[in-house]
């Protein structure tokens, strides 16, 4: 009984130490992201650099959020939302985060990546981004590198084997064995 009370305040312990790491790179990330609309709002369409409370940095990772989904960059997601609100006459100097990730705003950046890309260019191109950057350059390998890695890949399936082998020939644990 002392025992499972043991392993219970050891796991919860162990819990909180992975929430709060998670929490940490979560508000980074909300930092980060947060940071760089705000600066392309300055930059493109000189809208006043504010500040946004922790909540709000939060709520922007849902732009984020949409970005990766469509697949597309937050240069062009903004591109697509703020003219609008801009043309509307709403904001003149900033545009507030619920504006940003509200439902007409994800609207119009739906309505925008189906006309800017009707078969899903983006998608295509991002995954060809993806293979190159995952994928060495063709021409940087040489043989020597091909042969030491044929090498590992062979090394690695022999263990592989072997394991395979080890885990078939086990003897099996049951009551009255004599070689355990």
């Amino acid at each position: 009984m002392i025992q499972k009370q043991q392993e219970k305040e050891a796991l919860k312990n162990a819990l909180e130490q992975l929430s709060e790491r998670e929490i940490n790179t979560l508000l980074t990330d909300a930092q980060k992201f947060s940071q760089s609309v705000i600066d392309f709002l300055h930059q493109t369409y000189g809208f006043s650099e504010s500040r946004h409370s922790l909540e709000k940095r939060i709520k922007m990772l849902q732009l984020k959020t949409a970005c990766q989904e469509h697949k597309i960059s937050l240069r062009y997601a903004l591109q697509a939302i703020v003219p609008f609100w801009i043309e509307k006459k709403f904001f003149k100097r900033s545009i507030p985060v619920h504006v940003l990730i509200g439902r007409i705003s994800m609207g119009l950046l739906q309505a925008a990546v189906e006309r800017d890309f009707p078969q899903r260019e983006n998608q295509q191109e991002w995954k060809q981004r993806e293979r190159q950057r995952q994928m060495p350059e063709a021409n940087s390998i040489s043989t020597h590198n091909v042969d030491r890695y044929l090498k590992e890949v062979r090394a690695y399936q022999k263990q592989l084997s072997q394991a395979t082998a080890m885990r078939r020939n086990k003897l099996h644990r049951y009551r009255g064995n004599p070689w355990q």
